[in-house]
């Protein structure tokens, strides 16, 4: 396998890494990004033009570092023209909001102690009158009715910009919705009126209005709420209503990826019908009529489960191999998959960012490229065993090409994955099978009893099965820590044992000596530079009060009238990434407002009504938190709790 052989592979890196640079540079506007791509063109056919009147081609060099170049210039332009923030009247631009007209974008998700919707802004009252605007916001409510899809709304007041995190390693949920392009949100209560209905999307809300009610009709008839729920997941794609013991379940037995509507449920659905038409036999005119309809069908169906990335990535891959099937009987996968990414990168740039698009796009390279070389290394005559090795095969490439990824962001690894998959995939298939015809029959207001009743008994075991991984012990490994860089390692790593295995060429072999000598060290050091490290850290929270002093490598902890989402959200995290092993209980004594808690190295530190007494304690340096890093602060004899999370590295003094 040859990386000049996939030229899309090629165009997909090179945009991607100009839509990926785009947060960092801010010099460039609409108007100088075209003359820059048409100038770079210019000079681009000006070479090759001049070059066909020689018999040789000078500076080749030149072509294909124009052509990079021009890629991600274009990636970046891609991402510029997405930015709703560039837009003039962005909602951004306006300084004194009174209220706002705005047109409701999603269906009602419920919160713990609220509704949120997604509605788009297109008109602002300030205190010099109306304007047109643009914008998302995403608003939280405690109305009675529901609201639908198209609903107009006047909301008084103003739209709040999302606030960063208050604190180290919690979840970015400002970079979250920013990637989707909300940048405001606002809890209006019952401060709102409907003032009518549009119908901006009518395929949209038509197909949101049939998933509404298809839900509710599983509701009524499936009468084990756990079952319900997964085949809402699994059909629908609608994870909202997944209880955590459920979510807790398939994630501990590394299974979640089936709840998960991807490129699994889209793939059995060209499966299936390429299993019954057998397109590949057919004439060319035949072939174009059959896969058409499959295509639509695959369509169809992303809309029904929302345009998640991963069946956006799933039906635009199939879609583009169906295309080639027409013009040829087999296409190449990893063209057509490079393909399928670089349409979704300039339909929706920041979908990138998206962490259901990398595993997807991940998982499937894996499997299309790593399964046939493990597969190949036993071949078990007996079926039942070549059937089981030919799963495990196919879950431990896809666990290889995502691990990196799922380490980054979820820092947790399925101890049993490959067990639990053995039987999850098989009931994957097996529901998809029954689902989609139950599905049609919800969908056309149809019931079938015994179908809904042997579809509900399959959920039923599998569930059974699922948190019968969960119980058994060390089920899952926690705090796995891995920045960019050894992501990169891991996956170079990969490669080249890949390369080994194709070629048997030695010069592989000692690159991946070389890979797995520098993850060590990048390991060791790391350790090295925490086990140096003397530093007290104390959270931001609503609620309660959390501090970690980290000494020599070890961590002493103390929670104090903390309630338990403050701990998981807020505090956690960090405690997880400063160390995985044993962490120790800080002693402390106190009552009402006041606390004093004693450090391990005899020194005590006072807390009373809110406030941290420094006095006692040898400040070498303190610094809050704020936009995402550690900023330093002029030294100060007491910190107001709830203001600012703040690291404190303490010196040897008195």
């Amino acid at each position: 396998m040859k990386f000049n052989e996939f030229p899309f592979l090629r165009y997909f890196a090179f945009i991607a890494l100009g839509i990926l640079s785009y947060p960092h540079f801010h010099f460039f506007n609409n108007e100088a990004l075209i003359w820059g791509i048409v100038l770079l063109l210019l000079l681009y056919f000006t070479l090759a033009i001049g070059q066909l009147s020689k018999r040789g081609f000078a500076y080749k060099w030149c072509y294909p570092v124009l052509a990079y170049f021009m890629l991600m210039l274009s990636g970046y332009y891609l991402a510029y023209q997405a930015d709703e923030r560039n837009e003039p009247n962005h909602l951004m631009g306006f300084q004194e909001v009174e209220g706002y007209m705005a047109v409701v974008l999603s269906s009602d998700r419920e919160k713990s102690n609220s509704i949120a919707n997604k509605v788009a802004v297109k008109t602002v009252k300030t205190p010099r009158g109306y304007f047109e605007a643009s914008g998302q916001v995403m608003i939280y409510h405690r109305l009675d009715s529901v609201l639908h899809i198209g609903d107009v709304l006047w909301l008084q007041g103003k739209p709040e910009k999302l606030a960063p995190p208050s604190n180290p390693k919690e979840f970015d949920y400002r970079g979250f919705l920013a990637n989707k392009q909300i940048y405001h949100s606002q809890f209006v209560g019952k401060s709102l009126s409907v003032l009518g209905k549009v119908n901006e999307q009518p395929i949209y809300s038509w197909i949101s209005n049939i998933r509404d009610n298809a839900m509710i009709v599983i509701d009524r008839e499936i009468k084990d709420g756990q079952v319900a729920q997964v085949l809402k997941a699994f059909l629908l794609g609608e994870k909202q209503d997944l209880d955590e013991a459920l979510s807790d379940a398939y994630v501990k037995a590394g299974t979640m990826h089936i709840l998960a509507v991807s490129g699994l449920h889209v793939g059995m659905i060209y499966g299936f019908f390429f299993l019954f038409f057998k397109p590949v036999q057919s004439s060319q005119g035949k072939r174009l009529v059959i896969l058409s309809v499959i295509v639509l069908l695959i369509w169809a169906y992303a809309l029904l489960t929302g345009l998640s990335p991963s069946v956006m990535r799933a039906a635009s891959m199939f879609t583009i191999l169906s295309l080639a099937q027409v013009m040829s009987r087999s296409p190449s996968i990893i063209n057509s998959l490079a393909l399928s990414a670089v349409v979704l990168l300039v339909l929706q740039p920041f979908i990138i960012y998206e962490v259901g698009f990398q595993l997807s796009y991940a998982a499937v390279l894996g499997i299309v490229v790593l399964q046939p070389r493990i597969r190949r290394l036993w071949l078990p005559k007996n079926k039942l065993l070549y059937y089981l090795w030919e799963i495990s095969s196919v879950s431990i490439a896809a666990q290889l090409a995502t691990f990196p990824i799922s380490a980054y962001y979820f820092h947790v690894f399925p101890n049993y994955g490959l067990l639990a998959n053995l039987w999850a995939i098989p009931g994957a298939f097996l529901i998809m099978a029954l689902g989609l015809p139950y599905l049609l029959l919800l969908i056309f207001d149809f019931s079938f009893p015994l179908l809904t009743g042997l579809l509900e008994g399959v959920v039923r075991v599998l569930n059974y099965l699922i948190f019968s991984i969960q119980d058994l012990p060390f089920a899952q490994t926690e705090g796995i820590y891995i920045d960019l860089a050894g992501m990169l390692l891991f996956w170079l790593g990969v490669v080249c044992v890949f390369y080994v295995y194709e070629y048997r060429r030695k010069t592989y072999a000692f690159v991946f000596f070389i890979v797995c000598f520098l993850g060590i060290a990048q390991y060791y050091m790391k350790w090295f530079l925490k086990a140096q490290k003397n530093e007290l850290y104390v959270y931001c929270l609503r609620e309660g009060m959390a501090m970690d002093y980290f000494n020599k490598g070890k961590l002493y902890k103390i929670n104090w009238n903390l309630p338990s989402k403050e701990k998981e959200f807020k505090v956690e995290p960090h405690r997880a990434y400063l160390v995985n092993q044993a962490v120790f209980e800080l002693k402390s004594e106190g009552q009402g407002d006041q606390r004093r808690v004693y450090l391990p190295d005899g020194k005590s530190l006072l807390i009373n009504k809110g406030v941290l007494d420094l006095s006692t304690l040898p400040v070498g340096e303190l610094s809050f938190f704020e936009e995402g890093g550690w900023k330093v602060l002029a030294k100060r004899d007491n910190l107001k709790l709830g203001e600012s999370a703040y690291k404190i590295i303490l010196g040897t003094g008195n």
